[in-house]
């Protein structure tokens, strides 16, 4: 076979046209410079296997035109007995079965059984083993509607199962196969592709609300809140005007196009000039945490609100109380927010208290080191777990906001007390978890201005992009206007 020949049929085969597609999705997904040139790479091979030839189309089958034609003529004589080795030929073919692959999607109130066996006329019993077997790897009771299977039947067998697959997490299927007269289920690894993705944006109105228009998921909106409320009041230092960016990995499945959202990368926030970073980093001893760009953990022993997105409506500091009416010292902070609205552990403790305690309603402190307690008051209801002597982690949900207790709505109180005083945790000036030294910071620096670097080239593309379709839009405009 020739070079052109082989390349042909590479170009024809269904899977090197599978990776063609997969090459082009990674590509929308991809913003990552080393990504682009890999995908580039590979976009090239995959290019030159589509169009190699199309030239010389005419002349290959012309060529096997005049071989088909020297071959008649040669058998030209002969026809008694082609006709036999014909007749010889058509009786030892078998027709080889073929396997079908369906993927259908469980309607709402419809069991997997209903499925299989009314919508797929698969033999019930045959249904049934199928499904004993996969329920081994899968939990069938968290099936959703909407939620794929993938079918395979065999043409000869249409009432059976050849193999049946189903998703149980983003980068993990559940299958189960008929092998050997019986049903052999089995979890097998989808594969994916780390590519990262850049959102940047100013704020007009919230955070949330700017960083959802750019782009940004639920996750990483969460993520970068969670990451920046050691230093920031989300209800009192954000303002109009202010800018965010956020640097992130996903992961890219291509055999089912889709994306999950993973770990921030780098993350910045500019408040009225003042501008904070947070650049994640592994160090030599595994431990991973977010850092500024001096090396300084921006981790604090305790988070400055333990609720997202609450409104602050009472400050530290003497008030009028609004039930008893006298004016008195308010030992906390109030966070409004709707009722049953997750509430996190501010710093790594133990339970000490989970229980009802007087007018502060249902009631959880921590113990936290260096002679930090933290106090949650006039909770809903607890989280799964939280007991008096659990250990928690910062940022872990411990509680949902209520209105128990002496109370007039929903809403946090919330409590630092040092060395058993309550203090005002606004001014509390605490520790970061950690600073960088040695190898670890130089190594940190690199990778930092790697980052940049990444950031920067996004940026230029991006400018590049936005010019190229300002230019297109200004042409397509004067030639509608002439």
């Amino acid at each position: 076979m020739s070079v052109k020949s082989f390349l042909l049929n590479l170009r024809d085969n269904q899977n090197v046209r599978k990776f063609g597609t997969k090459v082009i999705n990674i590509a929308k997904v991809s913003e990552s410079p080393k990504g682009f040139a890999a995908i580039a790479g590979a976009g090239v091979i995959s290019l030159l296997l589509f169009n190699i030839g199309s030239q010389d189309t005419h002349q290959i089958t012309s060529l096997e035109i005049t071989e088909e034609t020297n071959a008649s003529i040669e058998n030209t004589g002969n026809d008694s007995d082609s006709e036999a080795d014909t007749k010889l030929l058509s009786e030892a073919v078998i027709e080889e079965p073929t396997v079908t692959e369906q993927t259908l999607a469980l309607r709402r109130n419809e069991t997997l059984l209903d499925l299989l066996v009314k919508r797929e006329n698969i033999d019930r019993q045959n249904a049934h083993n199928a499904i004993n077997a996969i329920s081994n790897v899968a939990d069938l009771r968290k099936l959703r509607p909407s939620q794929q299977i993938r079918l395979l039947k065999r043409s000869t067998q249409q009432d059976q199962i050849d193999s049946l697959k189903l998703r149980i997490s983003f980068d993990e299927e559940a299958t189960v196969r008929f092998e050997d007269n019986q049903y052999i289920s089995s979890t097998e690894t989808i594969d994916t592709v780390s590519v990262t993705h850049l959102v940047q944006g100013e704020i007009s109105d919230s955070l949330y609300l700017s960083a959802k228009r750019a782009g940004a998921s639920d996750k990483i909106i969460i993520d970068l809140i969670r990451l920046m409320s050691f230093d920031v009041d989300f209800q009192r230092d954000v303002r109009s005007g202010d800018r965010f960016s956020i640097y992130y990995t996903r992961s890219y499945a291509p055999e089912f196009n889709d994306v999950r959202e993973d770990e921030i990368l780098s993350a910045s926030l500019t408040l009225r000039g003042n501008q904070l970073d947070a650049i994640a980093y592994t160090s030599k001893d595994g431990e991973t945490g977010y850092y500024d760009t001096a090396g300084k953990s921006t981790q604090k022993a305790l988070m400055k609100t333990p609720v997202e997105g609450a409104r602050l409506s009472s400050r530290f500091g003497r008030r009028k109380h609004p039930i008893l009416g006298y004016t008195r010292l308010h030992k906390g902070l109030d966070f409004a927010a709707p009722r049953g609205t997750p509430i996190m552990a501010a710093g790594n403790g133990t339970i000490e208290m989970a229980t009802r305690n007087g007018s502060f309603g249902n009631y959880i402190r921590i113990r936290h080191g260096n002679s930090y307690k933290t106090a949650y008051a006039h909770l809903k209801s607890y989280a799964r777990g939280i007991k008096k002597g659990a250990k928690v982690k910062q940022g872990q949900i411990i509680g949902y906001i209520g209105t128990t207790g002496r109370s007039t709505g929903p809403h946090l109180h919330y409590e630092v007390l040092l060395a058993g005083k309550q203090v005002n945790p606004q001014s509390l000036k605490l520790p970061t978890a950690r600073t960088l030294e040695g190898r670890d910071l130089e190594d940190f620096q690199k990778r930092y201005q790697t980052l940049v670097a990444e950031i920067e080239q996004i940026e230029y593309f991006a400018e590049i992009g936005t010019q190229n379709q300002v230019t297109a839009n200004n042409a397509q405009s004067l030639i509608t206007t002439q």
